[in-house]
C-alpha cells in the first residue's frame, strides 16, 4: 500500500501531480480482503466521487449497446450487436458500437468463429475469413452446426459470465470472515462480507449482506478478467425458484 501511494509522488511526474500535492491533506484506506473486491470498490468510488485528476474510470455512462445470442434457421448460434433493449436478455453490455465490434472481432479470432454469424461481416458468395483460413466456413455450411456451436457456447460464456447466478466467495478482511461478490441473471449485483457463522445461513439471508452496486462496463470487465484468470476463491451457483426464493444449486462449501 505504501509503495502504491508513493508511486503518485514520483519526481518525474511532478508536473502531472503538482495539483494533487498542493491539495492533499490526508490519506485513508479501506480493507477489502481480496483483490477483486478492492478493484470493484475502487471503480465504484471513482465514479461516485468523480475526482478531477482521475479521468480513466470516473465516467458514469449508460450502456447503450448490447451483444445478444440467437440462432439462424439452420441451427447455428449467432451473435448480434445492437441497441440495448429490455425486451431481450443480453450477453454483455458495452459503451458503444465500436467497442462491441472490437469485442466480437477478438472473440471470433480467439474461438475461430465465423464473422458472418456474428453480424460483423456479410456473406457475399464465399466467406472472406474462410478464404484466408480464419474460420471453417460455418456460414456456407462447410462446418456442421454441432461442432461450430460447441465453440460458440464457449465464446458466449467468455463474453458474459459462465454462470448466470452465482456467488464468488473470497478471503475476508480477517480470518473469521468471507467476502462475497454476487452475479445474478448475468449481471453484477454487488459485494459484501460474511462471518463464518453467517455463511451457514440460507442463501436468501446470505444475500442480505451484499451491498448493491450500480453495474457498469468497468465492473463487468474486472469480473470477467478475474473469472478467466484466477484460481482463487469459490464459485457457488444458485437457482431462483418460481416463488423467487434463491437456493444453492449444489451442496455449498465456503472453504
Amino acid at each position: 500500500l505504501r509503495k502504491r501511494i508513493l508511486s503518485h509522488f514520483h519526481p518525474k511526474e511532478k508536473k502531472k501531480w503538482a495539483e494533487l500535492w498542493r491539495n492533499i491533506h490526508s490519506i485513508s484506506y479501506e480493507e477489502t480482503g481480496s483483490e477483486l473486491v478492492a478493484l470493484l470498490l475502487e471503480s465504484h468510488e471513482i465514479k461516485r466521487q468523480q475526482p478531477r485528476l482521475n479521468a480513466l474510470l470516473k465516467s458514469v455512462q449508460s450502456l447503450p449497446y448490447s451483444i445478444y445470442a440467437g440462432a439462424d434457421e439452420r441451427g447455428y448460434i449467432t451473435f448480434s450487436l445492437r441497441r440495448r433493449t429490455t425486451m431481450a436478455e443480453s450477453i454483455v453490455d458495452v459503451r458503444g458500437y465500436k467497442q462491441g465490434e472490437r469485442l466480437l472481432i477478438n472473440t471470433a479470432e480467439r474461438f475461430r468463429l465465423c464473422r458472418c454469424l456474428l453480424g460483423i461481416q456479410r456473406l457475399k458468395g464465399n466467406c472472406f475469413q474462410h478464404q484466408i483460413r480464419e474460420c471453417d466456413g460455418a456460414a456456407m455450411g462447410l462446418e456442421d452446426a454441432e461442432t461450430y456451436n460447441a465453440r460458440a457456447m464457449k465464446a458466449q460464456h467468455h463474453l458474459g459470465f459462465e454462470l448466470e447466478n452465482m456467488l464468488l466467495v473470497l478471503a475476508g478482511r480477517h480470518s473469521d470472515e468471507y467476502s462475497v461478490v454476487q452475479i445474478e441473471n448475468g449481471r453484477y449485483i454487488g459485494y459484501g462480507y460474511l462471518s463464518r457463522e453467517e455463511a451457514n445461513a440460507p442463501l436468501d439471508e446470505v444475500l442480505e449482506a451484499v451491498r448493491q452496486q450500480e453495474e457498469n462496463p468497468d465492473a463487468q470487465r474486472i469480473i470477467r478478467a478475474f473469472l478467466s484468470g484466477s484460481k482463487q476463491g469459490r464459485r457457488l451457483p444458485y437457482i431462483i425458484g418460481d416463488d423467487g426464493r434463491r437456493e444453492y444449486q449444489q451442496a455449498r462449501s465456503f472453504s
